[in-house]
């Protein structure tokens, strides 16, 4: 995969990218995790890391103590010692940290590994997106600092 790590960022001649996603969260960082993957090379537009406005980097989660909902978590409350089958594989050892994480701890690993395949972020609160009425157009995406990307 080409690392774009040293690519100049010119959001005012309007650069035109693969993708670009908007939000932090864990869908965002879902998104640019794959997309990344894909060699897509997606910016992500990420809100602030300032933690006094309700625009946060890394989302709702990020004002919550403990997630297990995700997929490989398991319930806190859950004795792993009733699951005679883990045992049986081999897997008690390796799944006995895999409860749940808090928001932050979560938001900060899948943004770790979003960056690690490539995504390049910014912290920019999008404005403006327009969309285009006809196929093949392309989208542009203003910021409040008066950046555009496409």
């Amino acid at each position: 995969m080409s690392d774009i790590k040293d690519e100049v960022l010119n959001p005012t001649a309007g650069d035109i990218r693969n993708v670009i996603i908007i939000g932090s969260g864990p869908t965002g960082y879902t998104a640019a995790l794959y997309t990344a993957r894909a060699n897509l090379k997606p910016l992500l537009i990420a809100g602030s890391a300032d933690k006094k406005t309700a625009r946060i980097k890394g989302g709702q989660l990020m004002a919550t103590s403990d997630i297990e909902n995700f997929p490989g978590a398991i319930e806190t409350s859950v004795d792993l010692s009733t699951w005679a089958y883990l045992d049986e594989a081999g897997q008690a050892e390796a799944i006995k940290d895999v409860k749940g994480l808090s928001g932050p701890t979560l938001m900060a690993r899948m943004e770790l590994q979003a960056r690690h395949f490539g995504t390049e972020m910014i912290e920019e609160f999008v404005t403006e997106v327009d969309i285009c009425s006809s196929p093949g157009e392309i989208y542009t995406v203003r910021t409040e600092s008066g950046k555009e990307f496409k």
